[in-house]
């Protein structure tokens, strides 16, 4: 007997500007969803205080989100999830 099989589209490692990738938070949502991605595992880096200062004493370009900023990092993910959802 033949059976419909049900697939979900997804990637798993997903960066955004806010870390190192080139597309703001929105953007990325949307260009998954306008392309059938069902699920999108957003792993934007995070640094701590030690690693960031690190970085800024070599120079090297920061490329990651702060704990200064996380807090602020999560309820963008939150509100993004909730309007991905909706749409």
């Amino acid at each position: 007997m033949k059976t419909d099989t049900e697939w979900l589209l997804c990637d798993f490692h997903v960066h955004t500007n806010m870390s190192d990738g080139h597309l703001p938070l929105g953007e990325v949502v949307d260009l998954f969803g306008k392309h059938g991605v069902d699920v999108v595992s957003i792993t934007d880096h995070i640094v701590d205080r030690r690693t960031l200062e690190q970085r800024k004493r070599n120079g090297e370009p920061l490329g990651a989100i702060t704990e200064d900023e996380f807090q602020d990092y999560l309820k963008r993910l939150w509100r993004e999830q909730k309007r991905a959802w909706m749409e």
